[in-house]
């Protein structure tokens, strides 16, 4: 029958949980560098991030999570990398729409609107992968 599923059969793909940390302490970087945050494997869809300062920077410090290549802030725009709050679940407009599937490998990216020296960082990614 056309459209029918077996509700029990489990699917091939898993769901992985990837987490980046980046100390700029240890490798600082100046306004306008591009992170290379997480890998994303062809055919994965992100479901979600969020986004953690560990150390703040101390002074002024703001970055974007996204795609350099395209939406630059499509998971979370303007975080604030000089804040000791907890974790942030991005706000950006690929986030509002449940996520999104990747035809192509790609990265999620981090580009940064200060120089960066002393903050530390966490991005973590929910996705779906083909296995």
């Amino acid at each position: 029958m056309a459209g029918e599923y077996d509700k029990f059969k489990g699917s091939n793909d898993a769901v992985q949980k990837v987490t980046w940390v980046w100390d700029f302490a240890k490798n600082p970087k100046v306004a306008t560098n591009v992170l290379e945050a997480i890998y994303i494997p062809a055919g994965a869809v992100v479901l979600s991030t969020y986004f953690e300062c560990l150390e703040p920077e101390g002074a002024t410090c703001t970055a974007d999570i996204g795609h350099t290549g395209g939406d630059v802030d499509g998971f979370d725009g303007t975080v604030n990398l000089n804040s000791a709050a907890g974790p942030v679940v991005g706000d950006g407009a690929l986030q509002a729409i449940g996520g999104i599937a990747y035809a192509a490998e790609d990265t999620i990216d981090i580009l940064l609107g200060h120089d960066t020296d002393a903050a530390k960082i966490r991005l973590t990614a929910m996705m779906i992968v083909p296995v």
